[in-house]
Parts: structure tokens; C-alpha cells; sequence
């Protein structure tokens, strides 16, 4: 997701080729599942640095057809860490602060 969409397939044959079984990136995984959805106007709440969450904004935007990333929320959290730390009712609780009044779906991205 921080690379160009098309690193993505490069590291997915990287992984297989190395590893000898299908692979699948969680970039990947999410664009397919919004295109699945047919998904035109997203919600994304991250737990990532604004930053970042722009970064992943502008990927979706790219790879995933039609989308329009409709608003935004980040979490600021820095480290890998921490992210694992986040309780569920946290992301919840986020989740119902962000504006999903023009979205057509909310994803909430990075957490666990």
C-alpha cells in the first residue's frame, strides 16, 4: 500500500515464488474486497498517523475502480505495537465518530 499499486502484484509473485503456495498481501485483500462490493464511496478509519492514512487513502483511490475515499479518520497511533494494543471497543467507539453519511460502506483498516 505504501509502494505504487503495482508493487503490489510484484511482491505478491515474490512471495509465492519463494514460498511455493498462493500469496495474498493485505493491500491486496482489501482492494479486492471493496471492488467486490462494488463499493463507489468509502468511510476509512485507520489507526495510523494522518500521514499514513493519506497514504493509504490515495492507494485505495488508485486500485480500487470508482472508489472515492468520502472521509477520513486517524487514529495517530505510531507503532506497530500499539496498534496491537488497541482494544476493540476502542475501534467501535471510533468507528461511530467518523462521517459515514455519503459513505456506501466504512472500513476500518490496520486494526485487530
Amino acid at each position: 500500500m505504501v509502494g505504487r499499486p503495482d508493487y503490489d502484484a510484484e511482491l505478491i509473485g515474490m512471495l509465492e515464488s519463494t514460498v511455493g503456495c498462493p500469496a495474498i498481501t493485505t493491500a491486496g485483500a482489501e482492494v479486492a474486497a471493496l471492488t467486490q462490493a462494488a463499493t463507489k464511496k468509502l468511510a476509512l478509519l485507520t489507526p495510523y498517523p494522518e500521514q499514513m492514512t493519506l497514504m493509504e487513502k490515495e492507494y485505495l483511490e488508485m486500485t480500487v475502480p470508482g472508489l472515492k475515499v468520502v472521509s477520513h479518520r486517524s487514529l495517530g497511533v505510531s507503532s506497530g505495537l500499539a496498534i496491537g494494543d488497541i482494544e476493540p471497543m476502542v475501534a467501535y467507539r471510533e468507528s461511530r465518530n467518523i462521517d459515514t453519511d455519503q459513505a456506501d460502506a466504512l472500513f476500518l483498516s490496520g486494526t485487530n
